[in-house]
């Protein structure tokens, strides 16, 4: 019998949902040790972003005044020849990996180490 929603099962606890190996990608692996994932009962997944954040953000009257369409016209041709991905990771950049257990350690050990308090 199914316990309904927020109800506790006979032992006191809620059953956990386990996520079927069918809905996993087809090579779930460790992207630092390539350890496969699939079928373990625990990895880890590290999602970052990485964003551009400017010192202080202001506007004067002569920003006001300018001509808005010149400014745009020479930062188009400023980008012109250039890779779009670049572009991109100038002001954005996502990080997503999968991770097994040991290797988990091991990253927030070494980030914490990276970075400063």
């Amino acid at each position: 019998m199914t316990p309904l929603p927020g109800r506790r099962h006979a032992r006191g606890r809620r059953p956990r949902p386990r996520i079927p190996d069918a809905a996993l990608p087809p090579r779930l692996a460790c992207n630092s040790c390539g350890k496969p994932l699939k079928g373990l009962k625990l990895y880890y997944r590290v999602k970052a972003q990485i964003t551009c954040e400017p010192n202080e953000l202001s506007f004067t009257e002569g920003d006001l005044e300018k001509d808005h369409a010149a400014e745009v016209e020479r930062i188009s041709r400023e980008a012109e020849g250039r890779d779009p991905k670049e572009l991109e990771e100038e002001v954005f950049v996502l990080l997503d990996y999968y991770l097994c257990v040991g290797c988990k350690e091991r990253f927030v050990k070494e980030a914490g180490k990276a970075l400063p308090g």
